[in-house]
């Protein structure tokens, strides 16, 4: 089986890795706020999903369920994704 569900596949020139993990390691949730900074800043590029069912103790740790605008009904807080972005030049530093 095929965790990682890619919707496109990037050519990448020298990418960087950026990994936040949520949870008891996230202290007041700054590894997962930047990188979500980072996403919303520079308008990344969802390009892979990983299915979370294998990863994910469900059992101690319940989903939050959402429903979308169709009414269907899907785990808000378990998404695990591949994004991209093109930062540009780095800002000046004083």
């Amino acid at each position: 089986m095929d965790h990682l569900h890619w919707r496109t596949r990037p050519v990448l020139q020298r990418p960087v890795l950026l990994v936040a993990f949520e949870g008891w390691n996230d202290a007041g949730d700054a590894a997962s706020g930047a990188v979500r900074y980072l996403i919303d800043r520079y308008d990344a590029e969802l390009v892979a999903e990983i299915d979370p069912e294998e990863f994910f103790d469900f059992t101690s740790t319940r989903p939050q369920a959402e429903l979308g605008d169709d009414g269907a009904a899907f785990a808000a807080d378990r998404l695990v994704a591949l994004a991209i972005f093109e930062p540009g030049e780095p800002p000046a530093y004083r």
